[in-house]
């Protein structure tokens, strides 16, 4: 049973409707047939006294479905907007025609169609909406509505699961490999097991929303917590002067070729990281602007990697040489198609960089914590203490806030513990790649993994950020897609040149140059 998982819950408490939303001193209003109830704890006033016992129940279980669609939803997508998720998954599915359309075998044009999960995402996306409109409205109808959405993407995402894992066992077949990245060595056992979590992820889910139902309707008994899950504890560093630097001298670099987001210079600190785990932490991004298609709007700027295209014999190197011009090409690893797990690492930016918006708008909260996040340098742990603290002090009633602002800070409380924050700007990013790989293929840019299964089911496949992985409202199995060898990852980091070794070897203006280059080929207006 997923449940006790799900909801974030130390302790397995078994409760009743009733008896749940009053040790959890639930109180608001609900609306039934139009008629307005309110409910403080186990206890409901309505329009007619006294209430009959069918009633009172309906009220109570609306309310304890409002509490869980607040507090601890199955498929939570706190901080995405459902329209721009539309949007950008109606471009994906673009773009995936375009991809199905080169395919000259039929067999490997069906593989494609299960290589992105189009049905999935709307069916999130609805239910994402719905989520919004039960909030808004408190009302039975709407209760009902997010329900059906809630039963309809947990349906789809078995569906879509399923079938990518026979499309990608189709398409990889008996095949071994083993491929490094900055965040570990990609294995196709790696892979096949962590799809076939995915699919059991996606059956947690769904057993969890028929067991929500089942305790709503008296039929069994209720063990969700109904509280908030807090900030996390992120470890702090002590002494990251050195690595503060570089980052800043490698950002400046960057500003040089890419003009920052208007009015941007901070960087953000992450503790941990998916997308660069074998690089050294702390791990520092910053937002540029424009943001260009193979591009999440962030970049690593800790040690940043370059491939000098002389050495290298691909094709594409070749292309990057000798008809770009560019001599050092940078290896980012913050894209789709060197770190299927993007999602991960994006919601958690994101994530940082709304709590420091919310503290800059909000001066009189969490005091003692907020001034930690006015700073260029902005560190993940700071944000999450800051946000701990803020609501400590809502929840005790010491800092009063407007509605608005409670709303605010208790979404934001959600989205950093679902981390779905962002799932929008991966699915933009890999449709506008994929669109303007298939563009740049028919002008004659080599790029060969188009029509390549094995490769567009392996390092161009995102699917762990697409079924969101990361995300614990998505189900309770953890997916392990990366291996970590010592021996391996020495050998993939000598293939590249760090910035730290470059910088005393060649002029700042070949690496402004280069990088400027390659971000016009990836699509930036420059």
């Amino acid at each position: 049973m997923a449940a006790l998982a799900l909801s974030n819950v130390k302790h397995n408490t078994f409760y009743g409707v009733k008896d749940a939303l009053a040790d959890s001193h639930i109180t608001g209003d609900v609306y039934l047939a139009g008629r307005h109830y309110e409910v403080s704890g186990s206890t409901v006033q309505g329009p007619i006294a006294p209430l009959s016992p069918i009633l009172e129940h309906e009220a109570l279980k609306v309310m304890y479905a409002l509490t869980l669609a607040k507090r601890t939803p199955v498929f939570g997508l706190a901080g995405v907007n459902p329209d721009s998720l539309d949007a950008a998954t109606a471009k994906l599915e673009a773009a995936q025609k375009d991809l199905i359309g080169l395919q000259k075998d039929a067999g490997n044009a069906k593989l494609v169609r299960s290589l992105y999960p189009i049905v999935f995402l709307r069916a999130i996306s609805a239910a994402e909406r719905a989520r919004l409109d039960f909030i808004s409205s408190a009302s039975d109808s709407d209760a009902a509505r997010y329900n059906a959405a809630l039963k309809n993407a947990a349906r789809e995402g078995v569906i879509a699961a399923d079938s990518f894992n026979k499309a990608f066992a189709a398409a990889i077949g008996s095949a071994t490999f083993r491929i490094g990245s900055a965040s570990g060595t990609l294995t196709g056992k790696g892979m096949l097991s962590s799809i076939a979590v995915i699919s059991e992820r996606m059956k947690e889910s769904s057993a969890e929303i028929d067991e929500r139902e089942a305790c709503m309707d008296g039929k069994a008994l209720c063990r969700t917590n109904l509280s908030l899950p807090d900030a996390p504890e992120i470890p702090v560093f002590l002494n990251p002067a050195a690595a503060t630097t570089l980052a800043r001298e490698v950002l400046a670099v960057f500003q040089a070729a890419i003009p920052p987001a208007e009015g941007e210079n901070r960087v953000i600190a992450l503790s941990s990281s998916v997308c660069v785990s074998a690089l050294d932490a702390p791990y520092f991004f910053s937002q540029l602007a424009p943001v260009h298609a193979a591009s999440v709007p962030f970049r690593y700027v800790g040690n940043i990697l370059f491939l000098r295209t002389s050495n290298a014999n691909q094709p594409l190197m070749q292309y990057m040489k000798n008809t770009l011009g560019i001599t050092y090409n940078i290896s980012n690893p913050f894209v789709y198609y060197m770190c299927p797990e993007v999602g991960d690492d994006l919601a958690r930016l994101l994530n940082v960089q709304a709590i420091a918006q919310f503290a800059y708008m909000h001066p009189d909260i969490a005091i003692k914590k907020r001034s930690a996040l006015a700073k260029d340098e902005i560190y993940e742990s700071d944000a999450q203490a800051y946000l701990r603290d803020a609501l400590a002090e809502a929840r005790s009633g010491e800092t009063s806030l407007p509605p608005e602002a409670s709303a605010e800070l208790y979404a934001l409380a959600l989205a950093q513990y679902e981390k779905g924050t962002g799932l929008d700007i991966v699915i933009k990013g890999i449709a506008e790649t994929l669109t303007k790989d298939i563009e740049d293929s028919r002008r004659g840019v080599p790029f060969p993994f188009l029509t390549d299964m094995k490769i567009l089911f392996t390092t161009q496949s995102p699917f762990p950020s697409l079924f969101l992985a990361h995300n614990p409202s998505f189900g309770t199995s953890q997916i392990t897609l990366h291996e970590s060898n010592a021996a391996e990852q020495v050998g993939y980091f000598r293939t590249f040149l760090r910035y730290s070794d470059l910088k005393s070897e060649i002029p700042r203006e070949l690496f402004v140059h280069d990088i400027r280059e390659h971000a016009i080929f990836e699509g930036a207006s420059l």
